[in-house]
């Protein structure tokens, strides 16, 4: 006898409720099950028997949920892949900033301590490590 069929003979649950119940206790089953193990096909396929559906809908099932999981698994990965490119722009936005922060800096102190020679002896600098940066 199906679960169904046990739970529509007590005289205590209403017969609407019983295809709730039949439902909420799968799922309770499979949540009990995934912190243990993983339902093989056999265990869907009898699940299946007992609910009285059919194996072809059982293995459409199936091949949605496979789907959509790797459909999921697919999205998990883009977004941690534009997480980790937002991170690194932010990272560069701030370096940058920094670096012209520093470069204004300097060049203040620079022209404060040694006028217009100041900012044209950086200027040097700066072509000098360019020029041995590309070369």
């Amino acid at each position: 006898m199906t679960t169904k069929e046990l739970l529509l003979q007590r005289p205590d649950i209403p017969d609407e409720c019983v295809q709730y119940l039949v439902e909420r206790a799968a799922v309770l089953q499979d949540e009990g099950r995934a912190t243990t193990e993983h339902a093989s096909a056999a265990d869907i396929v009898r699940v299946a028997e007992e609910l009285d559906i059919e194996p072809q809908y059982v293995e459409q099932a199936i091949a949605e949920w496979r789907l959509r999981s790797e459909n999921d698994d697919a999205l998990e990965s883009r977004q941690r892949i534009r997480s980790r490119g937002r991170t690194m722009m932010r990272i560069l936005v701030v370096g940058l900033a920094i670096a012209i922060a520093s470069a204004a800096a300097v060049a203040i102190a620079s022209y404060m301590a040694f006028g217009w020679t100041g900012i044209a002896g950086i200027g040097a600098a700066v072509l000098a490590i360019l020029m041995w940066l590309s070369g």
